[in-house]
């Protein structure tokens, strides 16, 4: 929604994300899994001010387009459109980190170090080796959102903007030398992984919402 503009703090907090992604390939300590929830905290608070300027936008362009709307009322249109496409994809992932976490206390001191099973999306996201309705719903989910952007935004977006935005959101298998094989998408990110680590991904997902 924010039209592809990284702030400096989110680019900070992208590049801690691919630094303990990578350090998954090591044991996986209590210190990791502490990394990962304070991660996700500043994630999460990120999403947070991200939409907070996201509204301010939308406001100034509300504004604009009541004064000229033969300018800026078509394009409006369009921004409300993908406002509501992101809000249901932004709480459709909500639910899964909730859903995910109920068991938990985030509150509690320590949690994190608690939250090193992957059992729940593994379970959720997978039927022995396959991928399981609710697995095929997420990637499908996945897929279909730039789609949509594209289709509701049009000529509006820019071919490099539309890209990235593709590319965001890609679920192109993936050559894992671990494995020694391509694996799917899904598979390749949410098997094997402690329950913290998958959600910080999942707002790491939500903030590539806001950030389209």
């Amino acid at each position: 929604m924010a039209g592809g503009k990284l702030t400096p703090r989110q680019k900070m907090i992208n590049l801690m994300y691919l630094v303990f992604i990578a350090m998954l390939a090591l044991n996986m300590s209590k210190e990791v899994l502490s990394a990962f929830g304070i991660l996700n905290k500043k994630l999460v608070e990120s999403n947070g001010l991200t939409t907070a300027r996201n509204d301010d936008a939308f406001q100034q362009l509300a504004q604009k387009a009541s004064e000229q709307s033969g300018q800026y009322g078509d394009k409006k249109v369009k921004v409300e459109k993908i406002r509501a496409l992101c809000k249901d994809f932004y709480g459709y992932v909500e639910n899964l980190k909730s859903s995910s976490s109920k068991e938990f206390d985030l509150n509690e001191e320590g949690v994190f170090e608690k939250m090193d099973k992957g059992d729940y999306f593994e379970n959720l996201f997978f039927k022995r080796d396959k991928v399981s309705k609710e697995g095929k719903e997420f990637v499908s989910k996945l897929q279909n959102f730039p789609l949509e952007v594209k289709k509701i935004g049009g000529s509006a977006i820019a071919e490099e903007e539309m890209n990235k935005i593709m590319n965001r959101f890609s679920t192109a298998e993936i050559k894992s030398k671990k494995a020694g094989a391509t694996l799917s998408w899904i598979d390749y990110n949410f098997k094997g992984f402690p329950l913290i680590a998958s959600i910080t991904k999942l707002s790491q997902l939500q903030a590539d919402i806001k950030t389209t």
